[in-house]
């Protein structure tokens, strides 16, 4: 059987803003598509898990840089 190959992109943001009082923040929709069952899924990530998959994916390959962390609108 032929499967798909895997795309992952970034397809939405948007901004939290807790209940709480805490500090809003930014989450951006990751959706991930293909596989032998063609199908897809979406999920929500902050730029800190971004920053945790890009210190513990280069510390075995050679990967680009993450873009800066923009604050807007403060």
């Amino acid at each position: 059987m032929i499967s798909m190959p895997y795309t992952i992109s970034i397809d939405n943001t948007r901004t939290i803003e807790p209940k709480n009082g805490d500090e809003k923040y930014t989450v951006y929709q990751v959706t991930v598509r293909g596989g032998p069952i063609p199908t897809f899924h979406t999920m929500d990530r902050r730029y800190r898990e971004f920053e945790s998959l890009h210190t513990h994916l280069s510390s075995n390959i050679s990967v680009p840089q993450l873009p800066r962390k923009v604050l807007l609108h403060r």
